[in-house]
Formats: structure tokens, C-alpha cells, sequence
């Protein structure tokens, strides 16, 4: 655990998000491989939306359930 104390805060925060943004093109690149048509006949689509669960810009695009 020493050699943890002795990281610097920066470098643990710029590879956080390094791996957010990088899961992030993952999960829509695959979103898009699948398509709009088989996401439709795997996953049920929302009837209602409320404020608690409505989707953002790329919302529909990612998805999945």
C-alpha cells in the first residue's frame, strides 16, 4: 500500500477518466454494430418516461434494456 500513497492525485483522476470516456466509446460503438433493428427485437423500449428516467443526447443510441 505504500507505493499507492506515493501516486499523485492528478494521475489517478486523468486515468479515471480515461476509462470512463473509454468505456463510454466502447459501450456506443457496440450499440452501433448491433443496430437499431436487433436492439428493438432483444430489449423492450420504454412506455413511459418521466424526469427521473428520461434519456440524454446519445439516450437512445446506447440503450440497451
Amino acid at each position: 500500500m505504500e507505493t499507492i500513497a506515493n501516486v499523485e492525485p492528478v494521475a489517478v483522476c486523468a486515468r479515471v477518466m480515461q476509462i470512463f470516456f473509454g468505456s463510454f466509446i466502447y459501450i456506443y460503438l457496440i450499440a452501433k454494430l448491433v443496430g437499431p433493428d436487433n436492439k428493438l427485437a432483444w430489449f423492450r423500449k420504454r412506455k413511459k418516461y418521466t424526469f427521473f428516467n428520461r434519456r440524454g443526447i446519445f439516450g437512445e443510441d446506447i440503450n440497451f434494456g
